[in-house]
């Protein structure tokens, strides 16, 4: 059941001034994907069990069944042993005023993480009509998460100095989080008619727990070259991400 119900929409931002903005991204920035590949936990072990997630709600919206009540201090449904910290209470809380209170609305700790800095976490609120809002909380401040897409417009912008045969290239690599970067592995010039350029990056993901924010990655240098090139691309990890014709 809930597999089909995870199907549903990602909810809008509801207060503040992007109240009326849809998370949708620019189709002149980088394509993000918006999602949660995780459905909140439903009291029982058989996700077929359609009775774990129905039966009554009380006036707030709360699945008495699965044991969540209103909490006054989060605003919200929760189990309340789930939230016993200070701390956690305190995400949940700021998380739920990000959203925005709606009918049903809950914290399920089993989508309620710690992540390896002050005021850091990740969780997915649902409520009662199965909207899922996934939450990347960074130092205290909320939005909702990102991933880069297959198809992330990550940028480059070359020029050709015909004086010193010299090739610039600025580039704006999208990494998938906080923490994560690029290296130079190479630039290559393939010996083609006409000459092209490729500029070899590896992903650099460190084995920490940090937040799941696309991160811009800026990258600038220069390629001694005979002539000017036809084509400038670049590749991370051996895959082609960007390429470029339009060499001044």
């Amino acid at each position: 059941m809930f597999g089909l119900l995870f199907s549903g929409c990602i909810q809008t931002p509801q207060n503040g001034e992007d109240a009326n903005k849809p998370l949708v991204v620019d189709q002149n920035q980088p394509v993000v994907s918006v999602g949660n590949d995780k459905p909140l936990s439903t009291g029982s072990d058989d996700p077929e069990d359609t009775n774990a997630v129905g039966g009554d709600r009380t006036e707030e919206g709360c699945l008495v069944g699965a044991g969540f009540s209103y909490n006054e201090e989060i605003g919200a449904c929760v189990r309340n042993w789930e939230f016993t910290e200070e701390s956690d209470i305190n995400a949940a809380r700021t998380a739920v005023n990000f959203v925005g209170k709606t009918y049903g609305l809950a914290v399920d700790g089993d989508f309620f993480e710690r992540l390896r800095c002050i005021g850091c976490y990740e969780l997915t609120l649902v409520d009662a009509e199965y909207n899922f809002y996934p939450i990347v909380i960074d130092n205290w401040v909320p939005s909702y998460k990102q991933t880069v897409a297959e198809d992330a417009n990550h940028e480059i912008t070359v020029e050709f100095n015909s004086d010193t045969n010299e090739l610039t290239f600025t580039m704006v690599l999208l990494a998938p989080r906080s923490c994560d970067s690029f290296e130079l592995v190479n630039k290559r010039v393939l010996e083609s008619n006409p000459t092209q350029v490729v500029i070899e990056m590896e992903s650099v993901a460190p084995k920490m727990v940090c937040a799941e924010v696309i991160t811009p990655r800026n990258f600038e240098g220069t390629i001694k070259l005979g002539e000017k090139p036809g084509v400038v691309s670049v590749k991370i990890d051996g895959k082609i991400v960007a390429s470029t014709t339009e060499i001044n």
